[in-house]
């Protein structure tokens, strides 16, 4: 999971949470009709029962809504998938094989830089840059 999801779910189990707390409140009021001969115990734990399985499907049905709306925000951000990931791994992988590249002997960010690239002046400079500029600044201020 990224650190978003990750975030997302504990924002999710917070609200459960507060569902929980709100269950147990709730289970309390029945109760009290129960002692209060307003419902029946077998009405008032058939009652508690069905509530319970609404807010499991409630649950379920805002984690995938939670999980669509992540995966759409990945997708808009260009983030690849696992899926996706793992083929290019298998794809590098084979074009080393044809190359004759093993794991250790692959050019890592370890090897360092490449060669230096030379220099490209830019058209605008002043000549100062260029072989003999010097010796004609000498000559002119002489």
């Amino acid at each position: 999971m990224t650190g978003v999801e990750d975030l997302l779910k504990k924002a999710v189990d917070v609200g459960f949470g507060v569902i929980s707390v709100s269950r147990r409140a709730l289970e309390s009021t029945v109760k009290q009709w129960v002692d209060d001969g307003v419902l029946p115990a077998s009405a008032a734990k058939e009652f508690l029962n069905r509530l319970a399985e609404r807010g499991e499907e409630e649950k379920q049905h805002l984690q995938r809504a939670v999980q669509e709306q992540v995966q759409k925000a990945l997708d808009r951000l260009g983030v690849p998938t696992r899926e996706e990931l793992q083929r290019l791994e298998a794809r590098i992988a084979q074009l080393e094989a044809r190359l004759g590249l093993t794991a250790d002997a692959a050019p890592g960010p370890e090897a360092g830089p490449g060669p230096k690239a030379e220099p490209v002046p830019d058209a605008g400079a002043p000549e100062a840059g260029r072989a003999g500029a010097g010796a004609a600044a000498t000559d002119a201020s002489g």
